[in-house]
């Protein structure tokens, strides 16, 4: 059993290392002969075989990695989609600080932005764009304020 997990290349390379050194130490090798064989220290073979003891062939496996637990769950991304389904443009600050305000999660900007592509969604930049095309005095004004703008004061003044 032992040499077929250790052969095995679904297995990551720790765990095939630990399931070689439990082999070997079944066929009578010493720590020394093991540590001089697989390069790992004295230390680390005692680690692996109090693992073996303690959870068995579970305990070859390697453990979860450590870091800070996800601080967007999935009723946070529930609360970003519905965000996101509404009629109107957010970004990444406005999100954070809704997470907030309803879910007391507080999260970096940059931290919802990575959450969002993991989430299949992108985004551009907003832009302003008329509803509809304006009136044809009121562009007539707008354009004339504009020349008087460019033109400058005292000039406007004395045309």
């Amino acid at each position: 059993m032992l040499r077929k997990m250790e052969q095995n290349p679904q297995l990551r390379a720790k765990a095939r290392q630990r399931t070689q050194v439990l082999r070997l130490s079944n066929q009578g090798w010493t720590v020394g002969q093991i540590t001089a064989y697989t390069g790992r220290s004295d230390t680390s073979i005692g680690r692996d075989f109090d693992r073996w003891e303690r959870r068995g062939v579970a305990g070859l496996a390697d453990s979860p990695p450590p870091g800070n637990n996800a601080t967007i769950g999935e009723a946070a991304r529930a609360f970003l989609r519905k965000c996101l389904a509404e009629d109107r443009t957010w970004n990444a600050p406005q999100l954070a600080d809704a997470l907030a305000e309803q879910l007391k999660v507080r999260v970096d900007p940059e931290t919802i932005r990575r959450h969002l592509h993991e989430m299949n969604y992108s985004w551009k930049r907003t832009r302003y764009v008329p509803a509809h095309a304006p009136e044809p005095q009121a562009e007539h004004a707008a354009r004339a304020a504009l020349e008087t703008l460019k033109r400058g004061h005292a000039q406007a003044d004395s045309a």
